[in-house]
């Protein structure tokens, strides 16, 4: 049976608690009273039992401050009543229980909404001023944060605040910018605090974590691993291209450096200029050096199969060579080399001159054994 209509008009005859009422058929419901509102006179409807634990519904009809309609089921509590839902006058909502628009509430939510059609708008916020609205959504594979107008003319910058400030901005062309609100690429990044990595990606078990900053110093980005106190740089699980141990010595190729720079490879480059940490050999030129005799080279070289001064095939092997000493050494031996040529160029000049002097004698005596023979051959005709 569906009751159409219910009529009841009540005429408010004195103060609150002293009424009349008067029960006629029609479609109004009526409540009259001259300084209603005024001095906490309201109107109230609810449960005879106006202290009772259990379902009430209560409607109070005053001016805006103390109007209200409320929904209570067991919330009378030491005294007070304390609704399950309440609005007042001035359109305030509360609840104390879950809330579900377009489905039953999930009973972990307090507020639940389900989209009629795949829209990003399920929940909807919009300006106080130029009707642009942020909508949350889903479209059953992927949530959305949208941002957009009611009518669809344009679009806004969608951004993340706390402490209302900018923390994270989107632009509309979907540049990003963390620290900034106007991102000049897809993604920019700004720290206002001075010393502080722009970016730092950690891994679970924190020893080890990947740098991007621009205010620290050094500037640049690192993988960083606290265990050893070293960064490196490269693609993979360890960064080898180029390594930087916690003494400052670099390792390309190697994250095991033992010099300022270790190489493990190849190195290509057009011009190598080393500083010399030991003096250029022009000493040798000296008067005062004491170049060692061939003799005494050839005696060392016989029982050391090496020349003086130049480390041996085995010592190279285990400690390396030192480009700017071996080169020192080796031009060394060229000078010294040259020294020798010198001297030996002297001595064959020497050896020219004896030997042009010895050929003039003998052609001499070539020339006085002829005469002579000639002389012999006359006597004997």
């Amino acid at each position: 049976m569906k009751l159409k209509s219910l009529v009841l008009t009540v005429i408010l005859l004195s103060a609150f608690g002293r009424t009349s009422a008067q029960v006629v058929t029609g479609t109004e419901l009526k409540v009259i009273h001259s300084t209603l509102g005024e001095n906490g006179d309201n109107i109230r409807f609810y449960r005879a039992d106006a202290s009772s634990d259990y379902g009430r519904l209560r409607l109070s009809l005053g001016d805006e401050e103390y109007s209200d309609f409320e929904i209570g089921h067991n919330f009378y509590q030491n005294g007070i009543w304390v609704p399950s839902f309440s609005m007042d006058g001035l359109g305030n909502i509360w609840t104390k229980g879950r809330i579900g628009a377009g489905v039953g509430p999930y009973e972990h939510s307090k507020l639940h909404v389900k989209s009629p059609t795949v829209s990003p708008w399920g929940i909807l916020a919009e300006a106080y001023s130029n009707r642009r609205i942020t909508g949350v959504g889903h479209d059953g594979t992927y949530g959305m944060v949208s941002v957009s107008t009611m009518d669809g003319s344009g679009f806004s910058p969608l951004q993340l605040r706390t402490s209302n400030l900018a923390r994270v901005t989107v632009e509309v062309d979907g540049k990003v910018g963390i620290g900034t609100t106007s991102p000049q690429s897809l993604l920019e990044i700004k720290s206002a605090y001075s010393g502080v990595s722009q970016v730092i990606i950690n891994s679970t078990s924190g020893n080890a974590e990947l740098r991007f900053s621009l205010n620290n110093n050094p500037k640049g980005f690192a993988w960083y691993n606290q265990e050893n106190d070293a960064l490196g740089f490269g693609r993979g699980s360890v960064a080898t291209s180029l390594f930087v141990n916690a003494s400052g010595q670099v390792g390309v190729g190697t994250i095991t450096p033992d010099q300022k720079l270790t190489v493990k490879g190849k190195i290509h480059a057009e011009e190598v200029i080393i500083d010399l940490s030991v003096s250029g050999p022009d000493y040798v030129f000296e008067k005062s050096y004491d170049l060692k005799s061939l003799d005494e080279v050839k005696k060392y070289i016989d029982e050391n199969k090496h020349l003086p001064e130049v480390p041996s095939a085995k010592e190279m092997e285990k400690d390396g060579v030192k480009v700017g000493e071996m080169e020192m050494i080796l031009l060394k031996k060229i000078e010294e080399m040259t020294l020798y040529m010198i001297e030996m160029a002297g001595q064959l000049q020497i050896l020219s001159e004896k030997n042009d002097v010895l050929e003039k004698r003998a052609t001499l005596q070539e020339g006085q054994i002829t005469q002579m023979q000639q002389q012999i051959s006359k006597s004997h005709e």
